[in-house]
């Protein structure tokens, strides 16, 4: 129940001294600045929201929004110390989730300082449940207990245990994904920039794009079947991979030689491509049968650039796809890109790529499964 004398709106230009002084009365450290405030305030695809009595502001709450997905995140909430114990937090917590629902939100996900007993309870008695840890991850290097509640009422979700490795260059997102994939499958497997770039030269069809080469599926299903992984792959074409994205008949030409080589060999892995259209029942199939699916998306819907993109899949329900998505923005948490959630009409459109629609899919599978 919304208290009438509470007041909750979104922040404005005028409200960023009193943002401010609430800040520094409720946090010692990892701080919002006055910048930040004004650029959350200023853009319309977040959410920070005020709660106000009597013309004075007794808290805040600061929700993002992972484009193209359906998860929200509780960057941060503070409710003034000399309000604390009158439920004001209880409140605004209840405002953002029905904010995040308008927006087609699924989930919703915080993290809050192992200390902090006290938010804690609040976000448990709220419906949130404790589903990873972060070691270390406050500038007072206290660990950071990460939460999440669901915002609807879709099946419960089966994921699996998918190991997060950040790309570390921009042309790395297949070898990040295959890395990510192959641990779920091999708990030995130390994954690092020195094995990422292995896995770029390995699986690169040279030319993509502008700069460096990006990796195509028969590459990386090649540096999977290397290392002893069952492995198969769909596309949705026979034709040449990435022909259109260079305009030099010499670049095309040897891209044509590179996927000819890479499927001779392999024919030695008796690892065969399959024509199939990529879809969300295939994918979700894919995952109830066991295998770990590496899929090719266009980066459109996640970034707003029109660019081959690959992220592994962590799970999926009857409504929803997880999935990690190695390219992580500088100065944010890994948490928003794990276990992704994105709706069955929403996946069905950004899993294909470029004017011909390329689909494809490679999929891992643990040896003699």
């Amino acid at each position: 129940m919304i208290d009438p004398k509470l007041i909750f709106r979104k922040a404005k230009q005028h409200d960023l001294d009193e943002l401010i002084r609430l800040e520094e009365m409720c946090f010692t450290g990892d701080r919002l600045s006055r910048k930040s405030f004004l650029s959350f305030i200023k853009n319309s695809k977040d959410d920070l929201i005020v709660v106000e009595s009597d013309n004075s502001i007794l808290g805040y709450a600061l929700t993002l929004y992972k484009k193209g997905s359906s998860l929200a995140r509780l960057y941060s909430i503070a409710i003034s110390p000399n309000h604390s114990g009158l439920g004001i937090g209880k409140q605004l917590l209840d405002f953002i989730e029905t904010c995040a629902r308008k927006r087609k939100a699924a989930y919703m996900r915080l993290e809050v300082a192992s200390k902090n007993l006290a938010a804690q309870g609040l976000y448990q008695k709220m419906g949130y449940y404790l589903f990873n840890i972060k070691k270390g991850y406050y500038e007072s290097n206290d660990d950071a207990l990460c939460f999440e509640k669901k915002l609807t009422s879709s099946p419960n979700r089966e994921l699996r245990d998918v190991q997060y490795y950040p790309q570390t260059t921009e042309f790395t997102c297949g070898p990040s994904s295959l890395m990510m994939a192959m641990s779920t499958f091999d708990s030995t497997l130390k994954l690092s920039q020195r094995l990422e770039l292995q896995l770029w030269r390995e699986a690169t069809t040279i030319f993509m794009l502008s700069g460096h080469g990006g990796c195509g599926p028969r590459g990386l299903a090649l540096a999977a079947a290397k290392r002893g992984f069952e492995v198969d792959i769909f596309i949705s074409t026979k034709d040449y991979l990435f022909i259109n994205s260079v305009r030099s008949e010499k670049k095309r030409e040897v891209m044509k030689l590179v996927q000819n080589d890479f499927d001779e060999q392999l024919k030695q892995y008796d690892v065969s491509v399959k024509t199939k259209k990529v879809s969300f029942d295939l994918v979700s199939k894919i995952i109830k049968d066991g295998g770990i699916p590496l899929v090719l998306i266009s980066s459109y819907l996640l970034t707003g650039t029109k660019t081959p993109h690959w992220i592994v899949i962590s799970g999926a329900d009857d409504h929803f796809i997880y999935f990690h998505d190695p390219d992580l923005d500088e100065g944010h948490s890994s948490l928003e890109n794990e276990h992704i959630p994105i709706r069955k009409d929403e996946f069905n459109k950004v899993c294909k790529y470029g004017s011909s629609a390329l689909q494809s899919i490679v999929v891992l599978r643990k040896k003699g499964n």
